[in-house]
């Protein structure tokens, strides 16, 4: 005769608790003292369907899926600030390079008339207000 299982619906939901709490399956199994083999067994016992786990295995595949996906929403998060703060950086040489080239004055006003050109208004008016802010002064600024 096989031995009964420890599961029971508190320690699913101890389980389940510690993992959407974000502790891995491995620390989960090791805090309810449990072996990771115990785990697959009872997993694997809930997707084929036997009803004392079905239900509960099910669960903690949802929460593996939103696990997850928050780890894959926090990896794009961070690239997307690095790749701003790189386009930044790469924004920000270009008109150092082009200023130093030109000229403060004709580099400011070959700009402005760029944005006016295209109807560029809103990147206009900021553009003005960042001159103002720096005190540089031109006919469209005063």
């Amino acid at each position: 005769m096989p031995r009964p299982t420890k599961f029971s619906p508190e320690v699913g939901e101890e389980f389940l608790r510690l993992l959407a709490g974000g502790r891995s399956r491995s620390e989960a199994t090791d805090a309810l003292g449990i072996g990771r083999r115990t785990l697959q067994d009872w997993l694997r016992r809930g997707r084929e369907g036997e009803p004392t786990f079905a239900a509960w295995a099910e669960r903690v595949d949802r929460v593996a899926a939103l696990r997850r996906r928050g780890r894959i929403r926090a990896s794009w998060d961070r690239y997307e600030a690095e790749s701003k703060e790189r386009w930044t950086r790469s924004k920000r040489a270009r008109e150092e390079y082009w200023k130093e080239r030109l000229g403060p004055l004709e580099f400011w006003s070959r700009r402005l008339a760029w944005l006016a050109a295209r109807g560029k208004w809103e990147a206009y008016r900021r553009t003005i207000e960042r001159l103002k802010a720096e005190g540089f002064r031109t006919n469209a600024t005063l």
